[in-house]
């Protein structure tokens, strides 16, 4: 094969020259599949923005969105606080559609504040949250993200 194979060959087997070398580059976990039964069973949510400011005074869009069905809901709020986004969820969404078993979220301080971890709580929802840093592990609200909130703008 040529002095650059038995070259290569003779470092990876040279017990001194693989104590040197560091671990090889460690992959990535796979993503798993999540299997739901049940309508609100688990439900996903994300926030987008900052968009430009509507006439109402809103600058961001919060969807929530039901694996089962992926039914997209999309609230046009005005800030992040945890205040508002529990406030949005609890009258707008959950009033209408019942309580989730699961939230899933990014961990956004709105998500991980405590008066949103307790509202979670009193409400009976497990709260769970995605990889920071890797929105592919909650595809389903982000692929709806932009689309939607296009939407929601235009008419708020």
């Amino acid at each position: 094969m040529g002095m650059r194979h038995d070259f290569e060959e003779w470092c990876w087997a040279c017990d001194v020259c693989c104590a040197k070398k560091g671990p090889k580059k460690r992959g990535c976990a796979p993503l798993q599949l999540y299997q739901v039964g049940a309508p609100m069973e688990r439900v996903t949510m994300d926030i987008t923005g900052p968009l430009p400011r509507t006439d109402k005074g809103n600058r961001y869009i919060c969807v929530a969105m039901d694996y089962f069905t992926k039914w997209p809901e999309a609230y046009a709020i005005p800030d992040l606080e945890a205040v508002t986004v529990a406030q949005v969820l609890v009258d707008q969404f959950f009033c209408r559609l019942g309580m989730p078993q699961d939230l899933h979220s990014d961990q956004g301080r709105e998500f991980e504040s405590a008066l949103f971890c307790e509202s979670c709580k009193l409400l009976g929802i497990k709260k769970t949250r995605m990889t920071p840093l890797r929105p592919q592990s909650d595809g389903l609200v982000e692929k709806s993200n932009w689309f939607l909130g296009l939407v929601i703008l235009l008419q708020s």
